[in-house]
């Protein structure tokens, strides 16, 4: 969580990216694969190491080719934000 709410690091490059989306979800499909793959090798640090870099790479791709063009679409119609319902009282 600190390393995610830094600002000073100097990591720009993830600081005008956001793959958290991405990551939340294609890890989970990204470790079952690893786990199909390498049935006998069932270390947790070992999944995590193996499925990582194709999460990250599918966060990335899924942040540039869908996320970031659809919220560029949506500042350019200027569609304003959905309206929160009142909360009933019984």
């Amino acid at each position: 969580v600190w390393l995610g709410m830094s600002r000073g690091l100097g990591i720009g490059f993830f600081l005008r990216r956001d793959y958290s989306y991405g990551v939340y979800i294609y890890a989970f499909p990204m470790q079952q694969l690893m786990v199909f793959l390498l049935p006998g090798d069932r270390v947790w640090w070992v999944n995590i190491l193996l499925s990582l870099p194709p999460t990250l790479l599918l966060a990335a791709l899924s942040w540039h080719l869908v996320e970031k063009p659809a919220l560029a679409l949506k500042r350019r119609a200027n569609i304003p934000p959905a309206p929160i319902p009142a909360a009933k009282v019984s």
